[in-house]
């Protein structure tokens, strides 16, 4: 999906999230331009994870997007996808959140 379609969501939260070996690193915002929330989604990744790795100038980040609007109590990440909280606090398996766009960052 281009970036151009989730620029044209209004009143969505766009979530850039991060995969990174030992973690995660993420940002999210509805008033972004999804180019500055990966932008603001590396900058947590470099800060957050710079006592393990040493980032080389030009690193390559891929940074996905997914839009977290309907996640009223919260998301969690696991191996099988991202997925929705639920109000009691437990997440759904089979429900998972489809990911936007993958961008891909030189920093």
């Amino acid at each position: 999906m281009p970036i151009e379609i989730i620029k044209n969501r209004k009143d969505k939260i766009i979530l850039g999230f991060i995969f990174v070996s030992a973690g995660s690193s993420w940002y999210s915002s509805s008033k972004d331009a999804p180019e500055l929330i990966a932008l603001k989604a590396v900058k947590e990744c470099k800060r957050s994870w710079k006592h393990l790795f040493k980032w080389k100038p030009e690193s390559k980040f891929y940074v996905h997007f997914y839009d977290v609007s309907n996640c009223n109590y919260g998301w969690s990440m696991d191996d099988s996808g991202l997925h929705p909280i639920l109000k009691n606090g437990r997440t759904i398996g089979k429900r998972k959140i489809k990911c936007l766009n993958t961008l891909i960052i030189y920093v």
